[in-house]
């Protein structure tokens, strides 16, 4: 599945976002019972703040997303948090199903038109994507499977 994280922004809620990580990082320089929790706190903020509306959302989504996620940080309202993260991930669970679907239905129907080279280079992509290959690494198995 591909990563379903913003970038962090350059503007306002950039800046509060930064200004928040800043603050969980220097809990630990106050008080020495943050040190253990303080990077696991930092992780789940972030991936909690962070994550995409939707895989395909634009910029302006993420400003007023990372904005109400701040709010709602800040107010300690950590139950919404998680609750949106998971209908998130359920729809973009259920999206890359979909997804796969219809990858399969093209390379069938791409093959039995005989057009063999685009479905092959679609699989092709698909094993590079997947596995995170290069495509050299991607032709020395496809060589070595030929071969035997």
């Amino acid at each position: 599945m591909e990563k379903n994280y913003m970038q962090i922004l350059r503007e306002k809620a950039g800046k509060t976002l930064i200004a928040e990580v800043s603050r969980l990082i220097g809990l630990s320089n106050c008080s020495k019972k943050w040190v253990p929790l303080e990077i696991h706190i930092l992780q789940v903020f972030l991936l909690l703040v962070l994550q995409k509306p939707l895989m395909k959302s634009k910029h302006r989504e993420h400003v007023k997303y990372i904005n109400k996620r701040m709010e709602w940080w800040k107010q300690r309202k950590l139950q919404e948090l998680i609750s949106e993260s998971e209908a998130i991930k359920t729809k973009l669970n259920k999206s890359a199903k979909n997804k796969k679907q219809s990858d399969r239905k093209a390379f069938c129907r791409l093959m039995l038109q005989g057009q063999v080279k685009r479905p092959t280079n679609l699989w092709i992509l698909q094993m590079l994507l997947m596995e995170n290959m290069t495509l050299l690494e991607t032709s020395k198995r496809l060589k070595l499977k030929n071969s035997t």
